[in-house]
């Protein structure tokens, strides 16, 4: 399980669509970053506060490296994420990784690892649809902080951008589709590598209050030619007033390298 993949499924830069297409009306619809991986291109109005966090998750993951089977879970909690509204199509973010607990299994025995991820800061740039209009895209630029203890985390600055796009469909469904590009260290030596992804989502309003979606994603790591990760996501919001919001929902490998199942728990408080 890579770094990329067990952080940034934490990190609140893994946004959910909005389930419709923004109106006329300020301030806009409660648009959540959260819970799933496809990035969402809508900003905050100008002022506004936004909080989100992850209550909880778990991964599992089981592996087969050089002949030694590996049993990995982690549970994560926290990922903090703060927005603010700064004009009418840019925002700013400061995101947190939580606190992680992770425990591997092999034939030769256990053992137990707690970390807590880096810091990230990262903007959102609305260049069409924020207010009107069935189409939006946008871009999201960040770049990580490493304030985490130097066990814990990468001591070297990563930064990459999302952009996301969002298309209103008939019968209140929503599309949207997002390319990113992310620049690691290499493990070994000096210099960087790309690492990639690409995703896409539909969602639904079930009732008034509740919304759904089913996506997929994959990632690829570049900087050693490993194969593509490729996961598919089902997820839930209960809209439990127009500025608090509740997030469940699991994530599945589809290919070996991806992880195996993750369930995660979230909410959302604007203000």
């Amino acid at each position: 399980m890579s770094p990329f993949t067990l952080f940034s499924r934490l990190l609140a830069l893994t946004p959910a669509l909005p389930l419709c297409a923004h109106a006329q009306d300020s301030p806009r619809p409660f648009s959540p970053d959260r819970p799933s991986f496809t990035g969402s291109p809508y900003t905050l109005d100008p002022g506004q506060f936004q909080f989100e966090m992850t209550i909880g998750s778990l991964t599992r993951d089981k592996t087969n490296d050089a002949g030694a089977p590996t049993e990995i879970e982690v549970i994560g909690t926290g990922a903090p994420t703060l927005r603010w509204g700064v004009t009418d199509d840019f925002e700013l973010q400061l995101a947190f990784g939580g606190l992680l607990i992770a425990d591997a299994r092999t034939p030769s025995g256990h053992q137990r690892l707690a970390s807590a991820g880096d810091a990230s800061v990262s903007s959102k740039i609305n260049f069409w649809g924020n207010d009107s209009g069935d189409s939006a895209f946008g871009m999201i630029p960040y770049m990580s902080l490493p304030v985490s203890p130097p066990a814990s985390g990468d001591r070297r600055v990563t930064g990459g951008a999302t952009f996301p796009l969002a298309l209103a469909l008939p019968s209140g469904i929503s599309f949207g589709l997002q390319a990113g590009i992310e620049m690691n260290p290499n493990e070994t030596g000096s210099g960087y590598g790309a690492v990639v992804n690409n995703a896409a989502i539909a969602g639904v309003n079930l009732t008034p209050k509740i919304g759904g979606y089913i996506e997929i994603f994959n990632v690829k790591d570049t900087r050693a030619g490993n194969a593509w990760e490729n996961s598919a996501g089902l997820g839930l919001s209960y809209r439990y007033t127009d500025d608090v919001q509740f997030d469940t929902g699991v994530n599945v490998g589809l290919s070996e390298v991806a992880d195996d199942l993750e369930l995660f728990i979230g909410f959302s408080v604007r203000r």
